[in-house]
Protein backbone atom coordinates (compact mmCIF):
# COMPACT_ATOMS: atom_id res chain seq x y z
CA UNK A 1 0.00 0.00 0.00
CA UNK A 2 1.28 3.14 -0.79
CA UNK A 3 2.16 6.19 1.26
CA UNK A 4 -0.51 7.96 -0.05
CA UNK A 5 -3.32 5.42 0.68
CA UNK A 6 -1.92 4.82 4.15
CA UNK A 7 -1.74 8.17 4.93
CA UNK A 8 -5.64 8.79 4.01
CA UNK A 9 -6.56 5.55 6.22
CA UNK A 10 -7.33 6.43 10.16
CA UNK A 11 -6.90 10.02 9.45
CA UNK A 12 -9.62 13.20 9.80
CA UNK A 13 -8.30 14.81 6.88
CA UNK A 14 -9.43 18.69 5.64
CA UNK A 15 -11.82 18.13 2.60
CA UNK A 16 -10.15 18.91 -0.83
CA UNK A 17 -13.25 17.80 -3.23
CA UNK A 18 -16.44 15.98 -2.85
CA UNK A 19 -19.40 14.53 -5.06
CA UNK A 20 -23.18 15.49 -5.13
CA UNK A 21 -26.03 14.01 -7.12
CA UNK A 22 -28.28 16.60 -8.11
CA UNK A 23 -31.64 14.41 -9.08
CA UNK A 24 -34.01 17.78 -10.01
CA UNK A 25 -31.10 18.21 -12.90
CA UNK A 26 -29.89 14.88 -13.49
CA UNK A 27 -26.24 15.41 -12.83
CA UNK A 28 -23.47 15.37 -10.89
CA UNK A 29 -21.59 18.13 -9.05
CA UNK A 30 -17.81 17.98 -8.27
CA UNK A 31 -16.85 20.25 -5.42
CA UNK A 32 -12.94 21.13 -5.55
CA UNK A 33 -11.48 23.34 -3.10
CA UNK A 34 -10.02 26.41 -4.55
CA UNK A 35 -6.62 25.34 -2.39
CA UNK A 36 -6.10 22.75 -5.09
CA UNK A 37 -6.37 24.86 -7.64
CA UNK A 38 -4.27 27.82 -6.31
CA UNK A 39 -1.37 25.58 -4.96
CA UNK A 40 -1.32 22.64 -7.27
CA UNK A 41 -2.67 24.02 -10.45
CA UNK A 42 -1.46 27.26 -10.70
CA UNK A 43 1.98 26.75 -9.13
CA UNK A 44 2.57 24.18 -12.07
CA UNK A 45 2.73 21.02 -9.82
CA UNK A 46 0.30 19.26 -12.51
CA UNK A 47 0.00 20.08 -16.33
CA UNK A 48 -3.83 18.60 -17.16
CA UNK A 49 -3.53 19.16 -20.89
CA UNK A 50 -0.08 17.13 -20.89
CA UNK A 51 -1.82 14.30 -18.86
CA UNK A 52 -5.12 13.51 -21.92
CA UNK A 53 -2.66 11.53 -24.11
CA UNK A 54 -1.24 9.74 -21.63
CA UNK A 55 -4.46 8.49 -20.45
CA UNK A 56 -6.83 8.29 -23.61
CA UNK A 57 -6.61 5.94 -26.84
CA UNK A 58 -7.56 8.65 -30.10
CA UNK A 59 -9.78 6.53 -30.77
CA UNK A 60 -11.75 8.28 -28.70
CA UNK A 61 -11.67 11.47 -30.50
CA UNK A 62 -11.82 13.61 -27.75
CA UNK A 63 -12.41 16.95 -27.95
CA UNK A 64 -10.01 19.94 -26.11
CA UNK A 65 -9.92 19.64 -22.74
CA UNK A 66 -10.87 23.49 -20.77
CA UNK A 67 -8.33 23.74 -18.12
CA UNK A 68 -8.92 26.92 -16.57
CA UNK A 69 -11.14 27.09 -13.23
CA UNK A 70 -12.73 30.16 -13.87
CA UNK A 71 -14.88 29.27 -16.27
CA UNK A 72 -16.28 25.67 -17.34
CA UNK A 73 -13.65 22.59 -17.08
CA UNK A 74 -13.31 18.76 -18.80
CA UNK A 75 -13.80 18.08 -22.25
CA UNK A 76 -15.37 20.43 -24.21
CA UNK A 77 -16.22 22.38 -21.43
CA UNK A 78 -18.50 19.48 -20.18
CA UNK A 79 -18.28 20.82 -16.50
CA UNK A 80 -20.31 23.92 -15.86
CA UNK A 81 -18.69 26.25 -13.67
CA UNK A 82 -21.52 27.38 -10.89
CA UNK A 83 -19.85 29.54 -8.71
CA UNK A 84 -17.79 29.26 -5.57
CA UNK A 85 -19.28 28.08 -2.03
CA UNK A 86 -17.33 27.82 1.21
CA UNK A 87 -14.16 27.64 -0.56
CA UNK A 88 -14.78 25.21 -3.44
CA UNK A 89 -15.65 25.90 -6.66
CA UNK A 90 -18.30 24.16 -8.20
CA UNK A 91 -19.22 22.24 -11.16
CA UNK A 92 -22.18 20.60 -12.94
CA UNK A 93 -21.91 17.80 -15.61
CA UNK A 94 -25.54 17.09 -16.68
CA UNK A 95 -25.57 13.16 -17.63
CA UNK A 96 -25.17 12.30 -21.40
CA UNK A 97 -27.62 10.44 -23.01
CA UNK A 98 -26.23 7.76 -25.05
CA UNK A 99 -29.39 6.02 -26.28
CA UNK A 100 -31.95 8.21 -28.05
CA UNK A 101 -35.42 6.97 -28.98
CA UNK A 102 -35.97 7.66 -32.54
CA UNK A 103 -39.99 7.50 -34.52
CA UNK A 104 -39.00 3.87 -36.45
CA UNK A 105 -40.23 0.88 -35.45
CA UNK A 106 -38.53 -1.09 -33.62
CA UNK A 107 -37.03 -4.12 -35.62
CA UNK A 108 -37.63 -6.67 -32.45
CA UNK A 109 -40.88 -6.68 -31.50
CA UNK A 110 -42.47 -4.84 -34.28
CA UNK A 111 -43.65 -1.94 -32.45
CA UNK A 112 -45.79 -4.31 -30.24
CA UNK A 113 -43.47 -2.99 -26.96
CA UNK A 114 -43.61 -6.39 -26.16
CA UNK A 115 -41.62 -10.16 -26.12
CA UNK A 116 -43.31 -13.43 -26.96
CA UNK A 117 -43.73 -14.16 -23.61
CA UNK A 118 -45.48 -10.71 -22.82
CA UNK A 119 -42.65 -8.92 -21.36
CA UNK A 120 -40.93 -5.63 -22.42
CA UNK A 121 -38.75 -5.64 -25.28
CA UNK A 122 -35.47 -6.48 -24.62
CA UNK A 123 -34.58 -4.32 -27.30
CA UNK A 124 -37.04 -1.53 -26.98
CA UNK A 125 -37.93 -1.88 -23.25
CA UNK A 126 -41.67 -1.80 -24.06
CA UNK A 127 -41.91 1.58 -25.72
CA UNK A 128 -42.45 0.02 -29.72
CA UNK A 129 -39.61 2.25 -30.76
CA UNK A 130 -35.98 1.74 -32.15
CA UNK A 131 -33.23 3.78 -30.95
CA UNK A 132 -30.43 5.97 -31.83
CA UNK A 133 -26.98 4.79 -29.82
CA UNK A 134 -23.89 7.86 -29.32
CA UNK A 135 -21.09 7.40 -27.05
CA UNK A 136 -19.67 10.20 -27.55
CA UNK A 137 -21.17 12.38 -24.60
CA UNK A 138 -20.60 9.45 -22.43
CA UNK A 139 -16.88 9.14 -23.73
CA UNK A 140 -16.64 13.45 -22.77
CA UNK A 141 -18.63 12.99 -19.28
CA UNK A 142 -16.76 10.09 -17.87
CA UNK A 143 -13.04 11.05 -19.22
CA UNK A 144 -13.43 14.34 -18.06
CA UNK A 145 -14.30 12.98 -14.70
CA UNK A 146 -11.78 10.30 -14.87
CA UNK A 147 -8.80 12.56 -15.54
CA UNK A 148 -10.01 15.16 -12.84
CA UNK A 149 -9.79 12.33 -10.42
CA UNK A 150 -7.07 11.28 -11.16
CA UNK A 151 -5.02 14.90 -10.34
CA UNK A 152 -6.87 15.30 -7.46
CA UNK A 153 -5.42 12.22 -5.98
CA UNK A 154 -2.15 13.62 -5.80
CA UNK A 155 -2.67 16.73 -3.94
CA UNK A 156 -0.67 16.70 -0.99
CA UNK A 157 -1.82 19.92 0.97
CA UNK A 158 -4.16 20.35 3.68
CA UNK A 159 -7.14 22.78 2.85
CA UNK A 160 -8.89 25.05 5.51
CA UNK A 161 -11.99 23.12 4.90
CA UNK A 162 -13.70 22.52 8.45
CA UNK A 163 -15.43 19.59 6.87
CA UNK A 164 -13.07 15.97 6.20
CA UNK A 165 -12.49 14.12 3.37
CA UNK A 166 -15.14 11.36 3.04
CA UNK A 167 -13.84 9.21 0.00
CA UNK A 168 -11.66 9.17 -2.96
CA UNK A 169 -12.65 7.81 -6.61
CA UNK A 170 -10.61 6.45 -9.58
CA UNK A 171 -12.13 5.76 -12.90
CA UNK A 172 -10.74 4.38 -16.17
CA UNK A 173 -11.97 5.29 -19.75
CA UNK A 174 -10.85 1.67 -22.01
CA UNK A 175 -12.30 -0.44 -24.76
CA UNK A 176 -13.41 -3.75 -24.16
CA UNK A 177 -14.01 -6.27 -20.93
CA UNK A 178 -13.83 -3.96 -17.51
CA UNK A 179 -13.15 -0.61 -19.69
CA UNK A 180 -15.43 1.62 -17.19
CA UNK A 181 -13.87 0.38 -13.80
CA UNK A 182 -14.16 2.33 -11.24
CA UNK A 183 -12.34 2.03 -7.28
CA UNK A 184 -11.61 4.21 -4.51
CA UNK A 185 -11.29 4.84 -1.02
CA UNK A 186 -13.21 5.17 1.86
CA UNK A 187 -12.10 7.54 4.91
CA UNK A 188 -12.34 7.51 8.30
CA UNK A 189 -14.78 9.91 8.68
CA UNK A 190 -17.05 8.27 6.70
CA UNK A 191 -16.24 4.53 7.69
CA UNK A 192 -17.05 5.56 11.14
CA UNK A 193 -20.70 7.06 9.61
CA UNK A 194 -21.27 3.55 7.60
CA UNK A 195 -20.78 1.52 10.74
CA UNK A 196 -23.01 3.38 12.97
CA UNK A 197 -25.48 3.35 9.70
CA UNK A 198 -25.40 -0.15 9.74
CA UNK A 199 -26.29 -0.56 13.04
CA UNK A 200 -30.14 0.74 11.97
CA UNK A 201 -30.09 -0.69 8.43
CA UNK A 202 -28.80 -3.33 5.74
CA UNK A 203 -29.08 -1.19 2.47
CA UNK A 204 -28.68 2.46 1.14
CA UNK A 205 -32.22 3.33 -0.69
CA UNK A 206 -30.67 6.42 -1.52
CA UNK A 207 -27.57 5.00 -3.53
CA UNK A 208 -30.64 2.65 -5.24
CA UNK A 209 -32.92 5.46 -6.20
CA UNK A 210 -30.01 7.03 -7.88
CA UNK A 211 -29.14 4.50 -9.90
CA UNK A 212 -32.64 4.03 -11.24
CA UNK A 213 -32.59 7.40 -12.32
CA UNK A 214 -29.67 7.86 -13.59
CA UNK A 215 -29.68 4.77 -15.87
CA UNK A 216 -33.15 5.46 -17.30
CA UNK A 217 -32.01 9.07 -18.17
CA UNK A 218 -29.09 7.98 -19.74
CA UNK A 219 -30.60 4.51 -21.41
CA UNK A 220 -34.07 3.15 -20.55
CA UNK A 221 -34.91 0.48 -18.18
CA UNK A 222 -37.36 -2.11 -18.60
CA UNK A 223 -40.41 -3.51 -15.75
CA UNK A 224 -37.95 -6.31 -14.47
CA UNK A 225 -35.06 -4.33 -14.51
CA UNK A 226 -35.72 -2.20 -11.56
CA UNK A 227 -34.69 -5.20 -9.20
CA UNK A 228 -31.41 -5.00 -11.06
CA UNK A 229 -30.34 -2.07 -8.87
CA UNK A 230 -29.66 -2.94 -5.51
CA UNK A 231 -27.54 -1.64 -2.15
CA UNK A 232 -26.38 -3.26 0.83
CA UNK A 233 -24.64 -2.23 4.11
CA UNK A 234 -22.30 -4.72 6.01
CA UNK A 235 -21.98 -4.60 10.12
CA UNK A 236 -17.71 -3.44 9.80
CA UNK A 237 -19.36 -0.58 7.74
CA UNK A 238 -18.70 -2.21 4.31
CA UNK A 239 -21.60 -1.44 1.17
CA UNK A 240 -22.51 -2.34 -2.38
CA UNK A 241 -24.14 -1.29 -4.84
CA UNK A 242 -25.34 -3.31 -8.31
CA UNK A 243 -26.98 -2.35 -11.36
CA UNK A 244 -27.93 -3.79 -15.09
CA UNK A 245 -24.93 -5.87 -16.02
CA UNK A 246 -23.55 -9.57 -15.24
CA UNK A 247 -23.37 -9.10 -10.86
CA UNK A 248 -21.67 -5.57 -12.19
CA UNK A 249 -21.10 -3.23 -9.09
CA UNK A 250 -18.84 -1.60 -6.42
CA UNK A 251 -18.04 -3.35 -3.69
CA UNK A 252 -15.64 -3.46 -0.43
CA UNK A 253 -12.19 -4.75 -1.25
CA UNK A 254 -11.80 -6.99 2.45
CA UNK A 255 -7.81 -7.39 1.39
CA UNK A 256 -7.59 -3.69 2.09
CA UNK A 257 -9.79 -3.08 4.80
CA UNK A 258 -8.06 -1.58 7.49
CA UNK A 259 -10.36 -1.98 10.76
CA UNK A 260 -7.69 -0.97 13.07
CA UNK A 261 -7.03 2.51 11.45
CA UNK A 262 -10.59 3.15 10.09
CA UNK A 263 -11.16 3.22 6.38
CA UNK A 264 -11.19 0.45 3.28
CA UNK A 265 -11.02 0.32 -0.41
CA UNK A 266 -13.38 -0.53 -2.52
CA UNK A 267 -13.26 -1.69 -6.06
CA UNK A 268 -15.21 -2.64 -9.36
CA UNK A 269 -17.08 -6.26 -10.77
CA UNK A 270 -17.70 -6.28 -14.35
CA UNK A 271 -18.31 -2.60 -15.21
CA UNK A 272 -17.54 -2.80 -19.29
CA UNK A 273 -19.40 -0.34 -20.25
CA UNK A 274 -19.85 3.81 -19.16
CA UNK A 275 -22.94 3.42 -19.21
CA UNK A 276 -22.59 1.34 -16.07
CA UNK A 277 -19.61 3.05 -14.62
CA UNK A 278 -21.94 6.52 -14.60
CA UNK A 279 -24.65 4.66 -12.65
CA UNK A 280 -22.69 3.56 -10.46
CA UNK A 281 -20.75 6.92 -10.10
CA UNK A 282 -24.30 7.90 -8.80
CA UNK A 283 -24.75 5.92 -6.40
CA UNK A 284 -21.38 6.93 -5.12
CA UNK A 285 -22.37 11.10 -5.00
CA UNK A 286 -25.76 9.87 -3.63
CA UNK A 287 -24.23 8.06 -0.54
CA UNK A 288 -21.93 11.18 0.29
CA UNK A 289 -24.95 13.20 -0.01
CA UNK A 290 -26.22 10.86 2.88
CA UNK A 291 -23.25 11.25 4.73
CA UNK A 292 -22.92 15.10 4.73
CA UNK A 293 -26.44 15.67 5.79
CA UNK A 294 -25.56 13.84 9.30
CA UNK A 295 -21.63 14.70 9.28
CA UNK A 296 -20.95 17.93 7.19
Amino acid sequence: MSDAVQSFFGRDIPRWYFLSWLPEELGILLGIHEDFVEKTLKRGKIDLKNNVNNFFDRSLNLPEFYDDFNTNIGFAGILENRGKKDGFINFVAKLPKISMLTEKTCPRCKGTGKENNNEDCFNCCGTGKDSDVSWTKANIFSASFSLLFFVLDLFQDNTPSKNFQLMEINTIVEQGMGGGSLSGRIGAPMHRYLCGLAKKQDDIPEMTKAMKIAYKEMWRIREWDRFAFKSTLRPEGGFAAECIGNATGIHIDMQRYIKEMGGFEFTSHNVDTLLQQITLLVSLAALHDKAVSTIG
